[in-house]
């Protein structure tokens, strides 16, 4: 009889450890599960930072595209005007050069006279 108490309060003990061990590997998991949630949780907010900041560089880019784009395109219309405007001014002399070039364009205005008269009798006695 003595035995068989011995022998059930041993087994009484052994199945409140093994109560106690279920209780502990339980808490574990569910701690464990807890962490993976947490964990998982923090990825999903940093995805979504990131994908926030991903955004937010893409519209700057495009400002700045956008930006850098007009800068060119009125650069472009200033130099094409500059151009034009040079185009202009060179197909006339100033009128201070103009002033004292006079005597010069004359005398070739008058050479060329002569040397055209000269051809054209030239070519008509052939």
């Amino acid at each position: 009889m003595r035995q068989r108490q011995l022998e059930e309060k041993r087994m009484e003990r052994q199945r409140q450890e093994q109560d106690k061990m279920r209780r502990f590997l339980a808490q574990q998991v569910a701690e464990k599960k807890q962490r993976e949630h947490d964990e998982k949780s923090n990825i999903d907010v940093q995805a979504s930072m990131w994908q926030t900041d991903k955004h937010n560089w893409e519209e700057e880019e495009k400002r700045l595209k956008s930006r850098i784009d007009k800068i060119n395109r009125e650069n472009q219309e200033y130099l094409v005007k500059q151009m034009a405007l040079k185009d202009r001014e060179n197909r006339k002399m100033h009128p201070q050069e103009f002033a004292l070039n006079r005597p010069l364009l004359r005398e070739i205005n008058q050479k060329l006279k002569q040397s055209s008269y000269q051809d054209s009798q030239n070519g008509e006695a052939r």
